[in-house]
């Protein structure tokens, strides 16, 4: 199969070979035109069904043991009625909320309510879940449509495929792009499961939100010294994106909502952010714990590359695994320390807090002397003495080491170097 003459079934074909190779159970359809018999029986063939029923369920009890029938049954309805909303990304953000906080099911025990929490995903043991890939899923909506490939975690379809042919110049990646935008308005109760959305012709792929733009659908590359690297995109993407553990990552820690009340925005991290978090957290989980180097490591961003976002992940991640740390987050430019601090707040669901800003010296002092938690935003010039107490050099504000501190755009500040004083005024 050459490079150059991949038709749209050839692409189709080599995804769901690949994913079989990464841990994926593979249903092919046995025909072009609907989808594999054992994929609709376990819908009790209803094709306005999203949910694999049978899959679902089974992963409900199998996740969640030792609960009553109604409660099972209680959860199983939230999660295939969501939000009920005729927005569906509002019905998106509430299903992935879902999948990470779980589902919340109320009872009355002896005249007592009850609160019990079902996972439909076990995040931390990705082998307790199933992962199937399956082609032409048909589903009615306002119109009957096939996506291409369908990747379903315990039953729910978190990833759409749109596949297009490599030899024809005149459909490309753009037009799979389109297709998929077709798809949230013809079958938006399949869509509102999605999580990621991918257009390939083999050659090429790129993955995206359900809200980005198609010049925010990225590639995914191998990591670096890979033997991966000259692989086509689609299998890359399959390999190091969709691997179960990997799409789980991703998933848990990397996918974000944005909302100012009228619209939302599904965000999702780019392949070099997911990367370079993951290795961060393992390196400032080894500096927490060692008693001499508390150093995590410096990262070195290009411009557009989304290093704010990167930090957002990071934080978050570290707050969740790391036992609660405290983030100090310091800057030199008042309006660069603005615009980072704005970013932290948009995100404030995801990171399950909202940063602080403090505004002079003995603010952070007072701030840091907290036990354990809280972002909190400073400029580096307020790490100073007080002349007026008669300090003449900083003093330790902490020595609890579970404090990480997060130098964003490292000026002359972080370099060490001090200003002098020259014929031609103050210079660096």
């Amino acid at each position: 199969m050459s490079k150059g003459y991949l038709l749209e079934s050839d692409v189709e074909n080599l995804a769901l070979n690949t994913l079989k190779t990464v841990g994926y159970k593979v249903f092919k359809s046995p025909t072009s035109s609907g989808p594999n018999p054992i994929i609709d029986a376990a819908r009790d063939n209803d094709h306005t069904s999203a949910i694999l029923f049978d899959n679902l369920n089974k992963a409900l009890r199998r996740l969640n043991p030792g609960y009553d029938e109604e409660i099972y049954n209680d959860a199983f309805r939230q999660i295939s009625r969501l939000a009920d909303n005729p927005d569906m990304m509002i019905n998106n953000h509430y299903f992935h909320k879902l999948l990470i906080e779980g589902i919340k099911v109320r009872t009355t025990l002896n005249g007592e309510n009850h609160t019990d929490t079902l996972y439909p995903i076990d995040f931390e043991k990705f082998d307790a879940n199933e992962f199937i890939a399956t082609n032409q899923f048909t589903f009615a909506g306002k119109r009957e449509r096939r996506p291409d490939a369908t990747l379903f975690i315990n039953g729910i379809p978190v990833v759409t495929f749109e596949f297009k042919d490599a030899g024809n110049i005149h459909v490309g990646i753009e037009s799979g792009y389109q297709q998929l935008q077709t798809y949230k308005s013809d079958i938006s109760d399949y869509m509102k499961y999605n999580e990621i959305l991918i257009t390939s012709d083999g050659i090429n792929a790129r993955a995206g939100s359900l809200t980005a733009g198609f010049d925010r659908f990225m590639r995914w590359r191998a990591p670096k010294n890979s033997e991966s690297e000259d692989e086509l995109e689609l299998v890359t993407m399959i390999k190091f994106m969709l691997r179960p553990k990997d799409l789980l990552n991703i998933i848990e820690n990397f996918i974000i909502f944005e909302t100012d009340g009228d619209k939302t925005i599904k965000i999702f991290a780019a392949y070099h952010q997911y990367y370079m978090v993951n290795k961060a957290i393992k390196a400032a989980n080894k500096a927490i714990k060692s008693p001499d180097d508390k150093r995590i490591g410096v990262v070195w961003h290009t411009t557009g590359s989304g290093k704010s976002l990167s930090m957002v992940f990071f934080t978050s991640i570290a707050a969740r695994k790391l036992n609660n740390p405290t983030f100090v987050v310091i800057n030199d430019r008042n309006d660069l320390d603005d615009q980072l601090f704005d970013t932290f707040a948009a995100a404030h669901e995801y990171l399950r807090q909202n940063p602080e800003h403090v505004e002079s010296g003995d603010e952070l002092r007072s701030t840091l002397k907290k036990q354990a938690g809280g972002i909190v935003f400073s400029t580096i010039q307020k790490f100073s003495p007080d002349f007026n107490s008669g300090e003449t050099r900083m003093p330790v504000l902490s020595k609890r080491n579970d404090i990480i501190v997060i130098a964003d755009e490292a000026h002359r500040s972080q370099y060490g170097l001090k200003p002098k004083f020259t014929s031609n005024g103050l210079r660096y």
